[in-house]
């Protein structure tokens, strides 16, 4: 099975993810989240699926802010990120981070832990300190930040928008088609996995692919009614026949 971000079927790593995004919301929205965890600590029964519903509804009510953040960190926002990790370390991971970064002369710490050098320098203690780290560093720049992070946010709504329409479609056809149900269902959660838990995005182009080759696999017809949705994508899902030219008509004299 694939690595995931979040073990939906793991009630306390879906109960940590909760609480590491929850606060992206606005205080007023986040008391159902809130409700959900403390019921998980204090021994109630909350089902492992209801409680992976209730994180999924949080990870889709935060993405926009969580990818924001994120985007602005990995372009302009990268040397601040860099500033506060180093701020904020152990002195001896300080040392060591910096150490990798004159080596490869990095201009962030995501080429700093992408480097071949950082490998086998960065163990595992400093890799569960950064892994803790940096997600907090990331929702303190949002809640102090939300308004110039604006623009990025509603683009990445938008972005959500258009990937859960296309999986939504790929749901419909796995609905229709026994034979690729299994394997697109699969397909679905690591998408949900890798967008909504990872703050990832996947490029609508390449969904609109797999929507295709899916829809052609199930022989639906390209007609508006055959997905919800279909009408508003760029995909044909099977070959229409070929309009046959006229024959031409004996003209009666």
């Amino acid at each position: 099975m694939p690595i995931r971000y979040v073990d939906r079927r793991d009630a306390f790593a879906v109960a940590d993810f909760m609480t590491e995004v929850v606060e992206y919301l606005p205080e007023s929205d986040r008391a159902p989240y809130l409700q959900a965890i403390e019921d998980l600590e204090a021994g109630e029964h909350v089902t492992t699926e209801r409680l992976a519903e209730v994180a999924k509804n949080l990870a889709m009510a935060t993405y926009p802010a969580r990818r924001a953040t994120m985007q602005f960190f990995q372009t302009v926002g990268a040397k601040d990120e860099w500033k506060k990790v180093l701020e904020s370390v152990r002195p001896t991971t300080r040392v060591l981070l910096e150490r990798l970064c004159k080596n490869i002369e990095c201009k962030s710490l995501d080429e700093v832990l992408g480097s071949s050098d950082a490998s086998y320098a960065i163990h595992d203690q400093e890799e569960m300190e950064l892994e803790a780290l940096r997600p907090e560093i990331r929702l303190r720049y949002w809640q102090s930040h939300q308004t110039s992070l604006q623009k990025l946010v509603e683009d990445a709504q938008t972005e959500l928008e258009g990937m859960k329409k296309r999986w939504q479609m790929l749901k419909q056809i796995a609905g229709r088609s026994p034979k690729q149900a299994s394997t697109l269902l699969e397909k679905l959660e690591m998408y949900e996995d890798k967008v909504l838990f990872g703050g990832e995005t996947i490029a609508l182009e390449v969904l609109d692919q797999e929507v295709r080759y899916a829809a052609e696999e199930a022989a639906i017809p390209s007609t508006d009614d055959a997905l919800v949705g279909a009408e508003d994508l760029p995909v044909r899902f099977v070959a229409e026949e070929e309009e046959k030219p006229e024959e031409p008509t004996e003209e009666k004299e």
